[in-house]
């Protein structure tokens, strides 16, 4: 998974085409950082957003061209390639975030050859420079990933205390902000689980709640989210639920809250 590839994603403004963020995600998913084309194809594309071909297809060349409904044309989104082996026949098309490679390098960095050794055995400058602080990004040593400062997320403070982007902004965290988002014990759960990364990255801002003796509440504010945890990890939060709240609980609720504030 391309922690970075979804962090451009996050940034973009679809405009008309929102209703494709979720298949843009997972193309930006599976979208590697050597090559930076989509490693699947359109009928993994169709599974992995639980809708047919010909939707996904529509939805590809809508992105492809961009224009929109009074006839005017926006940058494309999606860069469609044809394929062909040497033997012949015909590859799956190559799909490409267009943009994604000049904002990686301009993020995190710049291209391999820079970092490899001169012709003469001297290293470039770039490559001497200090590599990132492990501790304060993902794994691979690459910061976490980067978001809109619009949109409330979270971020971490010493590793251990989470609080919304509007606390961040303000300055260092009480002590007591962590026991302000309900659902404490199954975010907890759900960190032990997970991992911090993927945790930063979708369960940070979510709401966890019971419901009634038999249901729980999933809450949160982007709907291509909501729809993003119930296709990946529904039966994960259904166990983290169960755990928490009893085993009673048969069933979690995904909802989102619209900017009038009404849960949908």
């Amino acid at each position: 998974m391309s922690v970075e590839a979804i962090a451009y994603v996050k940034s973009l403004d679809l405009g008309e085409f929102e209703k494709a963020r979720l298949l843009i995600y997972v193309i930006g998913e599976n979208t590697l950082n050597d090559d930076y084309t989509c490693r699947i194809g359109i009928e993994q594309l169709a599974y992995e957003t639980r809708v047919n071909e010909k939707t996904v297809r529509r939805q590809l060349e809508n992105l492809a061209s961009r224009e929109t409904a009074d006839g005017t044309r926006c940058p494309p989104i999606i860069l469609r390639k044809k394929r062909y082996p040497e033997a012949g026949g015909r590859l799956p098309d190559a799909l490409r975030l267009v943009g994604f490679k000049r904002w990686y390098f301009a993020n995190y960095g710049v291209s391999k050859r820079a970092h490899k050794a001169k012709s003469n055995g001297a290293p470039s400058a770039k490559s001497r420079a200090p590599l990132p602080d492990k501790m304060s990004g993902s794994p691979s040593g690459l910061p976490a990933c980067p978001v809109s400062a619009d949109n409330k997320v979270s971020v971490t403070y010493n590793r251990t205390l989470t609080v919304g982007s509007e606390e961040a902004r303000a300055g260092a965290p009480s002590e007591d902000f962590k026991f302000d988002l309900e659902g404490k014990g199954v975010r907890d759960r759900l960190l032990a689980k997970l991992g911090a990364e993927v945790f930063r990255s979708w369960f940070a801002d979510v709401i966890f709640r019971q419901f009634d003796a038999a249901t729980a509440v999933a809450e949160t504010n982007l709907k291509f989210k909501r729809d993003w945890l119930r296709s990946h990890y529904e039966r994960v939060i259904l166990d983290a639920c169960r755990a928490e709240y009893g085993a009673d609980i048969a069933r979690v609720e995904f909802v989102w809250l619209s900017r009038k504030g009404i849960a949908a």
